[in-house]
């Protein structure tokens, strides 16, 4: 069984959802023979300069409303995550891009360490509230899930896995994705937003009896340059 998960790391819900799905994959009598793959997803405008804004005091604006009114909805959200052990502070998180990280998860996942790498960039981000856009961060947290230090250096100073980032992207808008976390099972079956633990492990269930560890499979690849470099 393959799960494809469209997500941004600057998304509460996207890390709330990935520890759900990891929580109902325990309870999975299959687990071992399902694959996880998450997919990128842009929720900001790469265009834009974000580095010096908090979030809280963007969603007021772009929702015209109270900040304390954020906060309190930003609380209620922090204590779901605390039921299922992680840590949200929201206080000072920036509002940033991430297309040069999705860029270092794709090269994380060339070398199966993508898991701790994600893992480590949402706590960074969300627990601790650190600027994952900024290079030296971002090199600190890569080190820490144990990619070598000098590859990951030439990735975030080249385009590399561009293509990759941007065919996840694409793939979202043929799919018309409004917003993630977005879960595809067998590349056929759809999920929609951080999903309760039990629904989860309800639709892996049925999909299981349905389908087994049997599904068609098909691909969708381009070419891309940049400078001197293809992919």
């Amino acid at each position: 069984m393959k799960i494809e998960v469209w997500s941004d790391f600057v998304c509460p819900y996207c890390f709330l959802g990935k520890r759900h799905l990891e929580l109902a994959l325990e309870k999975f009598a299959h687990k071992n023979k399902v694959i996880v793959k998450f997919k990128s997803y842009q929720l900001n405008d790469p265009k834009e300069k974000h580095e010096e804004v908090f979030v809280q005091d963007v969603l007021a604006k772009k929702y015209r409303r109270p900040k304390e009114e954020i906060e309190m909805m930003n609380n209620q959200l922090k204590e779901q995550a605390k039921e299922v052990g992680l840590s949200f502070n929201f206080e000072k998180l920036l509002h940033i891009h991430t297309f040069d990280v999705h860029r270092l998860v794709k090269y994380a996942e060339s070398i199966h360490l993508d898991e701790p790498f994600i893992t480590y960039l949402f706590e960074a981000y969300f627990t601790d509230n650190e600027n994952i856009n900024d290079q030296s961060t971002l090199l600190a947290i890569a080190k820490k899930a144990g990619m070598d230090e000098e590859k990951t250096i030439e990735i975030m100073e080249t385009c590399k896995y561009t293509q990759a980032v941007n065919e996840d992207i694409e793939i979202a808008k043929d799919m018309n994705v409004q917003g993630v976390p977005f879960f595809v099972i067998n590349e056929k079956y759809a999920l929609t937003g951080a999903q309760p633990v039990d629904a989860f492990l309800g639709v892996l269930e049925k999909i299981w009896g349905e389908e087994g560890s049997v599904f068609s499979q098909t691909t969708k690849g381009t070419n891309f340059c940049c400078g001197d470099e293809c992919e």
